[in-house]
């Protein structure tokens, strides 16, 4: 089926949206070594049967024919705000109604990579509920599918040496990358992006498989939130999308990703992301996106510490719950006022996080960590488990231990036994 191409709405909005965080810009005189440090996600699982119609999505208009010129620090750092904010409208609009859901949504059926990338981007809260919040929280349902999807377009499409370019460049790309991994400075970089130009210049700047890239791609990341977006759709109150328009705006966001990386890719600069571990201790230097839920968690770990003893208590600080995007700077060849070659660095983007608070010490933090499908199946056995089994249970471990440890529950038990002795 042929596709449109037009004008999103994401366009219209975001052109008038700036990012809030300040900039940041730090020069460099020194040659530096410059490793992305990133590791390819496992395989996205497509899940069969997906109709057609999910693939139907029209065609974001993007400016190829800008792709081969030359851009600033600036030009990406506009570009990657806007990113986020993008991505940040499509969860708001698709997976954050105002009401509470009356389900527990760990319970819902998930694919395996999904739990995973949860476990990547998130950490359990050891004061409020571990997992539980979230899926159940809006704010923090938001961060979380802000951060997965944000995880799968860096692993997917700006790790790409050229996104959508054909089978035959890019193993002429790897096997030039292999083949100068040891080259100092730029050099690597330098003849990517002439090799990527030479290639491009006879496109118009648009590589042929882009859009057959953007249209696998988006129906995989659809399969993987799918299930989030099944049962937000039926909390009460909550008008929801339709799949097709969630399948669009997936599709309008993964487009303009793929275009940046094109314009990454014809540059020797080198764009580097440095995702923060969940767990890590507040910084200065992150932006927190959800005051309110480390609010809430620092309330519920103030009231576990007042329950113990003071032999028992400890203390407790702000840790990154939600890695929710990374720190990106960019690298690019300059020189200094001796006129010598260094690296220039600038902060395109500053992390972005949501915090909890938990113990001080990393080792106490470790012994409270339970991983996600843990989790779900103690869930699952607290909720399939009959309520009044469950009663049954506690009453019986409770009359078990008054016996054992009380002088008065064994003098009852001996009398228990006397009567049955007796007939």
């Amino acid at each position: 089926m042929d596709h449109n191409t037009r004008t999103t709405s994401f366009e219209k909005q975001t052109a008038k949206t700036k990012e809030t965080a300040p900039k940041s810009k730090t020069r460099s005189s020194s040659l530096l070594m410059i490793s992305s440090g990133m590791t390819f996600l496992a395989a996205i699982p497509q899940r069969a049967g997906t109709t057609t119609s999910m693939r139907s999505s029209t065609r974001r208009s993007l400016p190829f024919n800008e792709t081969l010129k030359d851009h600033s620090d600036e030009f990406f750092e506009l570009h990657h705000s806007r990113l986020v904010v993008e991505i940040r409208v499509l969860v708001e609009r698709a997976f954050c109604p105002t009401g509470r859901p009356n389900i527990y949504p760990w319970l819902e059926s998930y694919p395996e990579q999904f739990l995973k990338l949860v476990e990547l981007v998130a950490r359990p809260d050891p004061h409020a509920g571990l997992w539980a919040r979230l899926l159940r929280d809006g704010a923090e349902r938001s961060c979380l599918l802000q951060a997965i999807i944000t995880k799968i377009i860096d692993t997917k499409v700006f790790s790409s040496l050229l996104f959508g370019a054909d089978h035959e460049h890019q193993n002429i790309l790897q096997s030039t990358d292999a083949s100068l991994v040891n080259a100092e400075g730029f050099r690597r970089s330098y003849v990517r992006a002439q090799t990527n130009r030479l290639y491009l210049r006879s496109k118009r700047g648009l590589p042929p498989l882009f859009w057959e890239e953007i249209d696998r791609l988006c129906t995989q990341v659809f399969v993987l939130v799918v299930p989030v977006f099944s049962w937000t759709s039926k909390i009460q109150g909550w008008e929801s999308p339709s799949a097709q328009e969630l399948h669009q705006w997936l599709h309008d966001v993964i487009a303009y990703a793929g275009w940046l990386n094109i314009c990454n890719r014809l540059s020797p600069a080198i764009i580097v992301s440095d995702w923060i571990k969940p767990g890590t201790l507040y910084d200065l230097n992150q932006v927190n996106l959800a005051h309110e839920v480390y609010v809430h968690s620092k309330e519920a770990a103030q009231k576990r510490v007042e329950m113990l003893s003071p032999a028992m208590g400890y203390n407790t600080t702000a840790r990154v719950k939600i890695s929710v995007g990374p720190e990106v700077f960019r690298y690019r060849p300059a020189k200094n006022e001796m006129e010598m070659e260094g690296v220039a660095k600038y902060t395109i983007m500053r992390p972005h996080v949501v915090y909890y608070e938990g113990r001080e010490l990393d080792q106490d933090e470790e012994e409270t960590f339970v991983n996600l499908p843990t989790y779900i199946i103690w869930l699952r056995d607290e909720k399939t488990m009959p309520h009044h089994a469950a009663l049954a249970i506690m009453i019986i471990a409770a009359l078990s231990l008054w016996v054992s440890f009380t002088s008065s529950g064994q003098r009852v038990w001996r009398l228990i036994q006397w009567c049955i002795s007796q007939g």
